[in-house]
């Protein structure tokens, strides 16, 4: 009988992805090696590494000489043993998600990394229509600034300024008057959101309002 071609595993474009990480294994530093060994873990979509290396407990709670590995998806085991294999001896692991993994001695030890905690962000946008301006036009307001912040990845603060230029990107029928912007359920103001190493800034439409002034 024929043969049947299946389907492949990964697509070409994610293993190429995949395989330019894990160049990186041979890395300068423990770090380096246990982020590169995570980011080549079929399904994982993001690594965040992060490491308290002072004698004391830092402003997350991270203990003193620790590492806090922030993974988006991906098996949770093949993550605990690439952290397990890569970290150095006595070095602490920190996180919200705890995985058993045995080691050479047949000891289980429990690793812990995080899943990345996902902040709504919320704006509010006023803008001048010109000639040409409608509601087609507003709503790729909207979308512009969603898709800006949605992109961020996990620790990275929400810079107000970064937000005008793709606020501007849905034509030339309108000026940008302010952006203020907040976690949902505080207030929006004209300043920057800070994000822990841990979060990750996310938006949807339904929290951007867009204020047409006339």
């Amino acid at each position: 009988a024929a043969a049947t071609v299946g389907l492949p595993v990964e697509s070409d474009a994610g293993l190429r992805r995949r395989q330019s990480r894990t160049v990186a294994l041979p890395a300068r530093s423990l770090l380096e090696s246990m982020t590169a060994a995570i980011a080549g873990i079929p399904g994982v979509a993001q690594v965040h590494p992060y490491e308290n290396d002072s004698p004391a407990e830092d402003e997350f709670g991270v203990p003193s000489h620790a590492v806090s590995m922030v993974v988006e998806s991906g098996d949770a085991a093949l993550i605990a043993q690439a952290i397990a294999v890569n970290k150095a001896p006595g070095t602490k692991t920190w996180g919200d998600t705890s995985v058993a993994v045995v080691d050479a001695y047949g000891i289980p030890r429990t690793i812990r990394f995080y899943r990345p905690a996902i902040i709504q962000i919320k704006a509010t946008i006023q803008l001048r229509p010109l000639d040409g301006f409608t509601s087609v036009t507003q709503a790729g307001v909207r979308d512009a600034v969603v898709a800006a912040i949605s992109a961020l990845r996990a620790g990275e603060d929400v810079v107000l300024s970064r937000l005008y230029g793709p606020a501007n990107s849905a034509g030339s029928t309108y000026n940008i008057s302010s952006i203020l912007i907040g976690r949902l359920g505080e207030q929006v103001l004209a300043d920057d959101v800070p994000i822990a190493f841990f979060e990750n800034a996310r938006a949807i439409a339904a929290n951007v309002a867009i204020q047409v002034l006339r």
